[in-house]
């Protein structure tokens, strides 16, 4: 049971609410999450915004989208807002209780509600659930779930990244939050991170998809993830949950059984700086680096206390390495444990300048 600090200013939300809906309590909470925003954006900071489980979808226009396009709706994320979730809420003995694994608060980009199996009618879904542009870490999710962002196929860049969140030039804070089924016809089914040094802690990465980076795509900087997981992603190309150019750093987080139709299983660095400590990246695949693929210049990938086990792949059953530079960058695996791993060999050295650096492994 998680436990909340108490804010300068509280807004209630409950789609069950049958008040006055004004935003005081349970019983008069607003029954439309983007209300609430609109009122926050009035007030001074810092708010709180609790959510009661439910269903709850965006219909903001997107910055940059299409006004006449139905699709170009978000949530817009605030500086000094928190979006609270997992609240038992109206009709509940205790509306304050909060379980966000039991309470499930749901931001959807399932616009109509008809998303059927195996991706279908996803066609009229909204780009992104959430739109983040220059934001403090003064912005916070919490205990929510993103669900159903599609980025397809538009004439705006940014539409094509990032079905759940796409953030450019922002240093927001998430925890405890889960993205699932979230997709892109680019980049970063469910993240898309543009010059963002976000923090993620305690977050789930399930079932999302895209042409690369099934979860995610990084574009610069340096965003942290701790403590989450990534699994069931896919990639048409690389980098099942993870690819991208930027600095990201994972702790002690876990990757399993994602897929990559071409390089990197569970992450693909193309020309970034990743540093991988104490994670594990069990059971994923692709056709080249089971689990990792890593095309660095001019930076190093860092692999620290890690463990690789159960990756598959026709060339690097855990690890392609392509260093195509003369710039003294390479991997970087220490401390880590290689094991189990189906195909060879295990680490696939191709045309690279600089072998990988392997120290107690």
């Amino acid at each position: 049971m998680a436990t909340l600090a108490h804010a300068q200013s509280i807004l209630f939300v409950d789609d069950s609410a049958s008040g006055s809906k004004n935003g005081t309590s349970w019983m008069d909470a607003y029954t439309d999450l983007q209300i609430a925003l609109d009122q926050a954006a009035t007030l001074t900071g810092p708010i709180e915004i609790r959510i009661a489980e439910g269903v709850y979808r965006p219909s903001a226009p997107e910055p940059y989208g299409d006004p006449a396009d139905a699709r170009s709706v978000t949530f817009q994320m605030q500086n000094h807002v928190s979006l609270v979730g997992g609240f038992a809420g109206v009709g509940s003995v205790n509306p304050d209780e909060r379980d966000f694994s039991l309470h499930r608060t749901v931001l959807s980009g399932d616009l109509n509600g008809d998303d059927g199996p195996n991706w279908s009618n996803r066609g009229d879904n909204a780009f992104h659930v959430l739109y983040a542009s220059q934001l403090e870490e003064t912005a916070v999710l919490d205990g929510l779930t993103i669900y159903g962002g599609s980025a397809a196929p538009a004439s705006s860049f940014f539409q094509r990244y990032g079905g759940a969140i796409t953030s450019s030039l922002s240093n927001f804070v998430v925890r405890d939050c889960t993205f699932t089924g979230n997709s892109a016809a680019e980049g970063g089914g469910a993240l898309y991170l543009s010059n963002s040094n976000a923090v993620f802690q305690r977050c789930h990465f399930l079932e999302n998809k895209a042409k690369g980076g099934g979860a995610i795509h990084l574009e610069s900087d340096k965003p942290l993830f701790i403590e989450s997981e990534f699994r069931h992603n896919v990639a048409d190309i690389n980098g099942g949950a993870v690819s991208g150019l930027g600095e990201g750093e994972f702790q002690n987080c876990t990757f399993i059984e994602n897929h990559a139709g071409g390089c990197g299983g569970a992450v693909n660095v193309d020309g970034g700086h990743l540093l991988l400590t104490n994670s594990l990246l069990i059971g994923n695949s692709a056709t080249k680096g089971g689990a990792l693929c890593n095309e660095s210049w001019p930076y190093d990938t860092q692999m620290v206390g890690c463990t690789l086990s159960q990756n598959t792949a026709s060339i690097g059953s855990a690890v392609y390495d392509y260093t195509y530079t003369n710039i003294d960058a390479r991997l970087s695996v220490s401390n880590s444990i290689l094991w189990g791993n189906f195909g060879t060999p295990t680490i696939a050295i191709e045309d690279s300048h600089n072998r990988p650096r392997i120290r107690f492994s």
